[in-house]
């Protein structure tokens, strides 16, 4: 049987089975309408005519005229609801159509935003990346352009000195204003007075007076300014100091090593770090007060912090009024003045002086004070004509002693006889025999030694740490054979320098410094010494000399004002950056009607700034802000635009894009700000910041 045979059997079971299961007249319904909308084949149509015809004539034709009419009737109803059903199935399409129209419109729109969003990202990190690139090239142009000018202003000055100088071979050295140089026994005179402590004020006044007295007619008389010129030419020899230091000499202070170092850097050469004899003295008295403090069972209503025996000490000093003078005759007024007894203070010393411990200290500390205190000062503290031995002679003697401590360390109770100081010289016959009669030696008092001893040691072992490690060779003997064995003369110095700074307050340093080093180097005699043209010659160079260091140093004060005024300008920053935290803080626990009640005097442009960041009303609002930039070390305004916000756990964050005053939003850079950092601008109402 063919394939086509096959499938009209098939169709005619199926079409019979349905016939089985309907009645007649929605057979003959069925029949009709589907040949009406001709959705049955022929061959399907000619199989139900074949059935219907085989059933036979109808029973009870009246009643079926009835159905039939009724399945007419609504039969001619189906095509308009078929009608309105399609019509309504398209105008869904139709939508749906639109609305897919619709979504692709929007996809490919949102992928052009986000596209040009990236391109705009990455445009702005470009021209940024462009613009830091440009920064650092034009920053390394000009520094490279700023050496040049220095180098040519260097040059300029060396140029200029040299046609000065010129200028002053050509024309002899006469009192003139046209040089602007002085005759030398001018200037010799002006540099007695500058030693001599005359104010450069009444130089002037006493010159024109030493002329009328003497006769002498003076053309012209330097004013204070080139007074003050003059007193600088007398410092004028680095190098040659330079070339002649190769020690130092210092306390043993961290910061003193660093300072040593760093000048050995800047002058190119090996610096002999030495310490002073003396100053271990201090370390020493200091450590056997704590020591004596530390065994102390007693207790004194005496002022200080100290063991007994210093507290004593202090208020005898106390006793002479006036610290490094005396006044006993003023003392005693002042008591009588505040109608105070005069006896107030010895008597509370007399009650210090009968405790056991405090007769113990004391005798303890004359027995040092006479076995190595005293000693030690007598051997170290000398002048520099009449030295006994160099400064690295004293190392071995300060060895000696740390071992002869270590020795009377063995039997404390023995130092009593001793009849040399620990330095090895004879005592003076019985020098000890009074304090053995104050006080008993027993086991408390041989406590106190013992520690006093264990103090000293420590403190001269780690003074001389250093020196005792080194290997003293014969160069370091020759390099330091001219050495003091302290540095007093420091000391001293700092002592006039202060002086100076009392007589003179608007003095510069460099001032006061060249008047020193003229006293401490004997210029004056130096210059005195020398022959009429050795003499000019050495005034000459001087005055070239200071006049370029005078150039040098106004083109240094410059650069030294731009600096400072960067420094202080990035100071104030950080504080007002701290300030700023702080208040934020403070805000962050505040409602809006606290802030108000806090901050009274705020204008109405504020307060509505305020409560449009604090209700989150300012998406899409322009604000302008001023920000600090390090580069430049000023302040620069910038346009921004709030963009969106953003709910986070416990703070509102607004992201917000900024550009310059130049730029356009196009180049803007989008910057996370909490919400309380814009109500603190608000509220500070520094200049620029507002919505």
């Amino acid at each position: 049987m063919s394939k086509n045979l096959k499938n009209q059997e098939a169709l005619r079971k199926r079409v019979y089975a349905f016939l089985d299961l309907h009645s007649e007249e929605n057979k003959v319904f069925v029949i009709n309408h589907f040949r009406m909308e001709n959705v049955l084949k022929p061959t399907m149509y000619n199989i139900l005519q074949r059935k219907e015809i085989n059933k036979g004539p109808e029973k009870n034709p009246g009643k079926n005229r009835k159905k039939i009419a009724s399945m007419k009737a609504k039969l001619s109803s189906l095509p308009y609801k078929l009608k309105v059903l399609r019509q309504s199935v398209k105008r869904k399409e139709d939508i749906i159509k639109a609305l897919r129209a619709q979504v692709r419109d929007l996809k490919h729109k949102n992928q052009t935003y986000y596209y040009s969003r990236q391109i705009r990202i990455n445009l702005i990190a470009s021209k940024k990346a462009i613009k830091i690139k440009e920064r650092e090239k034009f920053r390394k142009l000009a520094l490279k352009h700023n050496a040049a000018i220095r180098k040519n202003n260097t040059d300029i000055t060396s140029l200029e000195d040299s046609l000065t100088q010129m200028d002053e071979d050509k024309i002899s050295i006469t009192n003139t204003t046209d040089c602007k140089s002085y005759p030398l026994k001018m200037r010799m005179i002006i540099y007695c007075m500058l030693l001599c402590n005359v104010p450069t004020s009444n130089i002037p006044f006493l010159v024109s007076k030493i002329g009328q007295y003497f006769s002498v007619i003076f053309s012209h008389i330097p004013c204070r300014s080139t007074i003050e010129q003059m007193a600088r030419e007398l410092g004028k020899c680095r190098r040659m100091v330079i070339s002649n230091i190769s020690n130092t000499m210092s306390d043993r202070v961290s910061v003193n090593h660093l300072t040593i170092r760093k000048i050995g850097e800047t002058w190119g050469k090996s610096l002999n770090e030495l310490n002073c004899h003396l100053h271990p003295l201090d370390t020493i008295a200091t450590s056997c007060r704590s020591a004596l403090k530390s065994l102390e069972l007693d207790s004194c209503e005496l002022y200080g912090n100290d063991c007994i025996a210093a507290k004593i000490v202090l208020a005898m000093n106390k006793m002479r009024f006036k610290d490094g003078k005396g006044d006993p005759k003023g003392f005693v007024n002042f008591l009588d003045n505040n109608k105070l007894p005069r006896g107030i203070i010895p008597r509370v010393l007399r009650v210090a002086f009968c405790n056991t411990t405090a007769i113990k200290q004391m005798c303890l500390l004359a027995l040092f004070g006479k076995l190595l205190t005293g000693p030690w000062m007598t051997m170290f503290y000398v002048s520099s004509e009449k030295p006994y031995f160099d400064h690295v002679g004293g190392i071995q003697i300060v060895k000696n002693v740390v071992q002869t401590i270590k020795d009377c360390k063995c039997d404390p109770a023995a130092i009593f006889c001793r009849t040399t100081d620990f330095f090895g010289n004879a005592l003076k016959a019985n020098v000890l025999e009074p304090l053995t009669k104050i006080c008993r030696i027993n086991d408390e008092l041989i406590a106190m030694i013992l520690a006093c001893l264990n103090a000293i040691e420590v403190v001269l072992n780690r003074q001389y740490k250093r020196y005792f490690s080194i290997t003293i060779t014969e160069a370091l003997e020759k390099e330091t054979a001219s050495v003091r064995l302290h540095n007093i003369d420091s000391e001293e110095l700092m002592g006039m320098f202060s002086a100076a700074k009392g007589r003179s307050p608007n003095a510069s340093i460099d001032y006061i410094s060249c008047k020193l080093r003229t006293k401490k180097n004997g210029t004056m005699d130096y210059l005195d010494n020398l022959d009429d043209f050795s003499r000019k010659m050495v005034v000459q160079w001087s005055i070239q000399a200071a006049r370029k260091k005078r150039i040098k140093t106004r083109l240094q004060h410059t650069e030294i004002r731009a600096e400072i005024s960067k420094r202080q300008t990035i100071k104030r920053q950080k504080i007002d950056e701290k300030e700023k935290r702080k208040l934020e803080q403070q805000l962050t626990l505040l409602t809006i009607s606290e802030i108000l009640n806090l901050f009274k005097n705020l204008s109405t442009k504020q307060i509505d700034d305020l409560n449009d960041v604090m209700c989150e009303r300012i998406v899409g609002r322009n604000l302008c802000h001023e920000w600090y930039d390090s580069d430049t070390a000023m302040t620069v305004l910038y346009n921004g635009r709030v963009e969106k916000l953003k709910k986070a756990q416990k703070d509102i964050i607004y992201t917000i894009s900024y550009w310059t005053r130049e730029e356009n939003d196009t180049k803007a850079v989008d910057y996370y700000m909490k919400k309380f950092q814009l109500v603190a601008d608000i509220v500070s109402g520094q200049r620029g910041n507002h919505l």
